[in-house]
């Protein structure tokens, strides 16, 4: 009877050890997916700013021609 108990308390302690490396695991992708989001929330702000500088000096050129004419 104690085998079989040390063998259940052996598999019970390789379970916990398993799950805690699963959470870290977890933890880590999670901020990695964090950081990424943030990331291409940026190169998103960054490609909208140069769209809209793009736009304005497109705008004034066109405006420019317009009364140089």
């Amino acid at each position: 009877m104690t085998t079989m108990k040390n063998y259940m308390n052996n598999m019970k302690n390789d379970m916990e050890k398993g799950l805690d490396g699963a959470k870290e695991k977890a933890e880590d992708v999670k901020e990695n997916v964090l950081g990424f989001m943030a990331n291409m929330g940026n190169q998103v702000e960054d490609g909208m700013e140069r769209y809209k500088e793009k736009k304005f000096a497109k705008n004034l050129k066109k405006q420019m021609e317009k009364e140089h004419k």
